[in-house]
């Protein structure tokens, strides 16, 4: 029989002792995070299962202040361009949250933080934080401190294998295969995917999955999405060139897959400009069931739905979940994303 591989043989690969392998299991923000690393590292090269540390020989659960007594406010810490809050996919992220948060009478900060990110950039007076695209906590060894000794959760964005938070997120490599398998059965045969740099993990499976399907699949690259820092659009002549390109195949598609339903917004003028119809010479699906874009289009485009507001939702749940169990293992989550119609 097979003996079980215990936080023993996690240490001595690591070359660490049992107290910190135990400490790292238990999320101690007191472990460097180059230790945890390599922890997290053996653990799984071993196959480690800590199991439940809840039920773990010996655990002591430490109990928190209860509810009375916390701040009830709770921190959005984020490292993005301030315009992309206004972006419907974002607000849609922040919508969630501020819902699951009135529910319990928790008050709302917002924090941008563009160029500190050091401790100092993390509120006071707050029970947790929810972490918005925060790459600087891969690159500031002072913020991240910080941001361990609070209960946190990651959202949205790639999940990392070696994150140090819960994560919430959607199933961003799912997109394209879903998007592709909607328009085969539509009956496809023939279609586009307009490639947008930072799109790679959707546009790449879409091909793959339309490829697999038995269609005929191009792709035409170009730099589709025109942001400044006061606001976000479809950048109109690169997605003309696109059409004029696409109407040089040697079968013209039947269909066309963006990244982005904000690039769709764009394209169905530049489909008609061009002289083909949206829907009936062409259909096209989008990602992320952007009413506000998609509402006035006729007809009204397929959208692959990445579930934002219930992502937002979710975090709050975790979050709430993580203060009362602040030593349980972390957990990743990626909601699957669906196509919608409206």
């Amino acid at each position: 029989m097979k003996r079980a591989i215990t936080s023993f043989d996690v240490a001595k690969l690591a070359g660490v002792s049992r107290v910190t392998v135990s400490l790292v299991m238990n999320n101690n923000p007191r472990i460097s995070p180059e230790t945890v690393l390599k922890v997290r590292d053996a653990a799984r090269t071993l196959g480690y299962d800590p199991g439940n540390v809840h039920s773990r020989k010996g655990h002591r659960p430490k109990s928190r202040r209860p509810a009375s007594y916390r701040k009830m406010q709770i921190a959005l810490i984020s490292q993005v361009k301030p315009m992309l809050f206004h972006t419907p996919v974002y607000s849609k992220v922040m919508r969630g949250i501020e819902d699951e948060l009135g529910k319990i009478h928790y008050n709302l900060i917002i924090r941008n933080i563009s160029q500190d990110v050091s401790g100092k950039a993390v509120p006071r007076k707050i029970d947790g934080a929810i972490l918005f695209h925060m790459p600087a906590t891969q690159e500031s060894r002072k913020l991240l401190k910080k941001l361990r000794e609070i209960p946190c959760v990651e959202i949205m964005g790639g999940v990392h294998e070696n994150g140090f938070f819960d994560h919430i997120t959607y199933n961003d490599g799912r997109i394209g295969t879903i998007a592709a398998e909607h328009l085969l059965s539509k009956g496809h045969r023939t279609m586009l995917c307009l490639g947008q740099a930072g799109a790679e993990n959707r546009q790449r499976p879409f091909m793959e999955a339309a490829k697999a399907g038995g269609a005929t699949a191009y792709q035409i690259n170009g730099t589709f999405l025109s942001e400044s820092p006061e606001k976000q659009g479809p950048r109109l002549s690169a997605i003309g060139k696109a059409v004029e390109e696409m109407k040089k195949l040697p079968v013209l598609p039947t269909a066309i897959f963006t990244p982005l339903d904000i690039i769709v917004a764009g394209l169905y003028n530049a489909l008609r400009k061009h002289g083909l119809v949206p829907g009936k010479d062409v259909e096209v699906v989008g990602v992320n069931n952007d009413g506000i874009l998609l509402d006035p289009l006729d007809p009204r485009p397929a959208s692959v739905d990445i579930h934002a507001e219930a992502v937002g939702r979710k975090a709050v749940e975790r979050l709430l979940w993580r203060m009362d169990n602040p030593k349980a293992m972390l957990e990743r989550l990626e909601l699957e994303p669906e196509v919608a119609f409206e």
